[in-house]
């Protein structure tokens, strides 16, 4: 009996994958973080641009995430794309990305598969907008582990 063809499976790579457990987002507190995973997609929803982050808890502040608890991090193009890429630019800095040489071939580089910020601690602190309460916005402020 001849062999049979091989297939392309769904599940290819799924042995390196990252168990993220549906990636919780963080919640008011102040944290360190360590880069795990940085990507860059489109939402399937809409198919707007998206810059998301797996991230491991290192120290926190609240007693509702551990150190060693997988948390994700995104923010999605909305109507203003300064705000978005603003955002990203921000984390990337806060990584340790130099502002002067921080271009759109640096960020292809942050996301791709060498994943050069992997291992990278920061600081990040959650806050509730105090602004709009009733709409639930929560605030990332993230800074680089050295700053105090």
């Amino acid at each position: 009996m001849p062999a049979a063809a091989a297939s392309y499976s769904p599940f290819a790579g799924i042995k390196s994958a990252s168990q993220m457990g549906g990636s919780r987002r963080l919640g008011v507190g102040k944290y360190v973080v360590k880069i795990d995973t940085l990507r860059f997609f489109q939402s399937r929803k809409d198919r707007s641009p998206v810059f998301a982050a797996d991230l491991e808890v290192v120290e926190s502040d609240n007693d509702e995430f551990q150190p060693g608890d997988k948390v994700g991090y995104a923010t999605k193009r909305g109507q203003f794309a300064e705000y978005f890429l603003g955002d990203i630019k921000a984390f990337l800095m806060a990584a340790g990305a130099d502002e002067d040489e921080l271009d759109e071939d640096a960020a292809d580089e942050c996301v791709s598969e060498a994943q050069p910020l992997r291992g990278t601690l920061m600081r990040c602190h959650v806050t509730l907008d105090t602004k709009n309460p009733e709409k639930g916005y929560t605030r990332y402020l993230f800074l680089p582990h050295t700053d105090k």
